[in-house]
């Protein structure tokens, strides 16, 4: 799911999926005169995914996650609209339904990504509910890749968001996240740390610039201790050091008008 979801699928809603579609045929499009908005595979798929989901109930594996988005975070219930394919968010708190165009950009963001998980992934993963651990058709695990969940989260949110994303991990769905949130990675280093997930069900990279302008990864190590967050830390540590500095020339000049008056 890209960065701008939100915007990409109100955009997209308004226009029908009618681009979405041309887009993935685009190469067999001979006339020059005609002439498709440019979307990349992903953001295609992505949109195209949504509006095809089928309503069936997910498996109750799923259902368990599903219902800590609703319930804590949303606050509310995500539907799919029968007609218009368009996605809703019901507020349990007003007793009330209304488009995405209405709500606040970060139900907006998660109403998206749960109307994802409710509705696209468990079409990919058909799970034996008779068993303890879930098992996927013909063995093969979902895949969810999000650019930057934390978008429009508050730090709160985006903790109790990263506990949905382990649970789906530890179901089986291969997660993929690009984040720049300290609170993301601390939370995830944690639940690590806490024995939650296992370090060796976990990768992670530092993308950075080299002298060239290019972007280089470098590995970010995920032990039984956590995560490496030296990045992070340097960040943290110079604001800190900026806020005492900051606090002892306001606590100096505070006592030189006392001393004055």
């Amino acid at each position: 799911m890209p960065a701008v979801r939100s915007g990409i699928y109100l955009g997209y809603i308004n226009f029908g999926s009618m681009i979405s579609k041309l887009n993935q045929y685009q190469n067999q499009i001979k006339d020059q005169l005609f002439v498709l908005p440019s979307t990349t595979v992903p953001v295609s798929d992505f949109f195209t995914n949504l509006t095809e989901a089928r309503l069936n109930r997910p498996s109750v594996h799923l259902l368990k996650i599903i219902d800590t988005l609703e319930k804590r975070l949303l606050r509310g219930t995500v539907q799919i609209d029968g007609d218009s394919g368009r996605i809703i968010h019901y507020s349990t708190e007003l007793s009330e339904s209304f488009d995405l165009s209405e709500v606040s950009s970060m139900v907006s963001e998660l109403s998206i990504i749960t109307a994802y998980i409710k509705f696209v992934i468990k079409d990919h993963a058909i799970i034996d509910l008779s068993k303890p651990e879930p098992e996927f058709i013909f063995g093969v695990r979902p895949l969810l890749f999000i650019e930057e969940p934390e978008a429009h989260l508050h730090p709160e949110t985006q903790i109790k968001f990263m506990d949905a994303l382990i649970d789906l991990a530890n179901l089986g769905i291969h997660v993929i996240i690009t984040s720049h949130s300290d609170y993301m990675l601390d939370c995830l280093g944690n639940k690590i740390l806490g024995g939650e997930i296992s370090s060796s069900e976990v990768a992670s990279k530092l993308m950075v610039k080299s002298k060239k302008g290019s972007v280089v990864s470098k590995k970010m190590a995920a032990k039984p201790d956590g995560i490496e967050d030296h990045n992070f830390l340097r960040v943290t540590e110079k604001l800190f050091h900026k806020r005492i500095e900051l606090n002892e020339k306001y606590d100096a000049r505070v006592s030189r008008e006392n001393k004055k008056s």
